[in-house]
């Protein structure tokens, strides 16, 4: 397992927290606008922390991809 997979980004730990304050908006971000987002906001309107724990579990599940690098072509002959 490379260094990158088994931490979390800063992207990521920012939505933690975030997910705190507004659980749908987190879901929405991470898996677009589905059932997973109608699901969070039942959760939420029953009772916050339920919410909270889905939006983590859908960041955690979703990891942030890190930036791809852009080659220069002539310097690798491709």
């Amino acid at each position: 397992m490379s260094p990158s997979t088994s931490r979390t980004s800063f992207d990521d730990a920012l939505l933690y927290v975030e997910g705190i304050i507004i659980p749908p908006l987190v879901v929405m971000m991470k898996r677009g606008c589905g059932p997973e987002v109608l699901l969070n906001i039942l959760l939420c309107f029953c009772a916050w922390i339920p919410g909270v724990i889905h939006a983590w579990i859908v960041i955690a599940r979703n990891p942030s991809r890190p930036p791809v690098t852009a080659y220069d072509q002539a310097e690798y002959n491709l």
